[in-house]
């Protein structure tokens, strides 16, 4: 049988996201630490790991030619992240959370992770 402490442990756990950004979005959470999104898109997406998010920006960078990208760090509780906003991209590569709008204010302020070389202003 589960404690309260071990409940408290459970709703205190928290899932790292890591999100490839260029430079315009970059700068956008530089200045106010808050995501946001175009009118009419509802998620973002977030990799799980650093790794799969600089995948997510070389592949980007080879098939769109976007780029250069920064990678941002986050994280949110785990009791938050549902089934249903689990998928994996990149040919089923990469694990990821597609956050919601409304829970972008439940994570934690993001942090630039990665920069790409001689690309900060």
């Amino acid at each position: 049988m589960a404690s309260a402490s071990d409940d408290r442990d459970t709703n205190e756990q928290t899932t790292a996201l890591y999100r490839a950004v260029v430079f315009a979005e970059w700068q956008s959470l530089e200045n106010t630490k808050v995501f946001s999104n175009l009118a009419g898109l509802e998620v973002k997406y977030f990799a799980t790991t650093l790794d799969g998010a600089k995948s997510f920006a070389a592949q980007a960078s080879l098939a769109f030619g976007d780029g250069p990208f920064w990678i941002v760090g986050t994280s949110i509780r785990t009791n938050y992240i549902t089934e249903d906003m689990r998928c994996f991209v990149d040919q089923g590569a990469i694990p990821t959370i597609t956050l919601p709008n409304e829970l972008f204010p439940e994570r934690d302020p993001p942090e630039t992770v990665w920069a790409p070389t001689n690309e900060l202003p």
